[in-house]
Formats: structure tokens, sequence, C-alpha cells
């Protein structure tokens, strides 16, 4: 997986993640709303038991594709900044830009006044940062 498409996934898994999250929350809130009911009250439109054990079961499902989601986002994005650590070594406006971007998140805006470069500046150091990556991969490689 090249750098970009790395940035791509884990940004993906990062919306991913929130909206399984506000899911887990909708179900849990969901399940904790139901009320015992007392054999002496009439019951009108009460939920059925099954409709609860899918509920349960949705729940279950969805924390565990969360749980390995989780997992995946971690493993890339430790594998991101030692990518944008090793491509430091060679060229740390690359890596600083990089890191300001992906990991933080920043805008271009942003990006553009904190490290005081024109867009189109920016935009040539990180495809220096990207091409650097490719020749590092390259050289791992062989």
């Amino acid at each position: 997986m090249g750098l970009k498409e790395m940035f791509n996934r884990i940004h993906n898994l990062e919306n991913i993640l929130v909206c399984q999250r506000d899911m887990i929350e909708n179900i849990e809130n969901y399940l904790n709303s139901i009320k015992a009911v007392s054999y002496d009250e009439r019951v009108d439109g009460s939920i059925s038991v099954y409709r609860k054990e899918i509920q349960l079961c949705k729940l279950m499902d969805l924390k565990s594709d969360y749980t390995n989601n989780y997992k995946e986002y971690i493993f890339l994005k430790i594998q991101a900044m030692n990518d944008i650590e090793n491509i430091g070594i060679q060229y740390s406006e690359g890596a600083i830009l990089l890191h300001k971007r992906y990991i933080q998140h920043k805008t271009w805006s942003q990006i553009v006044s904190e490290m005081g470069y024109s867009k189109a500046q920016i935009f040539r150091i990180q495809d220096k940062a990207f091409e650097i990556y490719e020749k590092m991969r390259h050289n791992e490689t062989q």
C-alpha cells in the first residue's frame, strides 16, 4: 500500500469508526430504555423478545467490527507515523507537512499559514515527500 492510499484508508477508517460508535451508542440506548414489566400491568404494543435479540446480535456484531477496524486503524496510524519519520530523515519539511496534514488533520490553509509557503509550494513539498517515500520503498524491495 502506498502512502497516499494509507492516508486515505486511515481517513476512511476514522469515518467508519465514528459511525460505528454512534450506531453502538444508539442500540445501547435503545436496549437500556426497555423497562421490565410487572405481571399485573396491561401490556400494549410491547417490544417482542425477538426484536431485542436482533438488536443484541447487531450490537455484538457492531462491537466486533468496531474492534477489528480500530485495530487496523491503530496499526496503519503507527505505520504512517513511522513512514513520516523516515521521510523526515531525508526531507524534514516534507515530513512536517505530512504530519500536519495527515496526522493532525490540519487544513491546507492552516498549513500554508503555519509553514509560511504558498499553496503551490505546499503541494510541491508534499509531492517531493511522496517521491522520497516511493524511493525508500523501492530501495527496501531490492
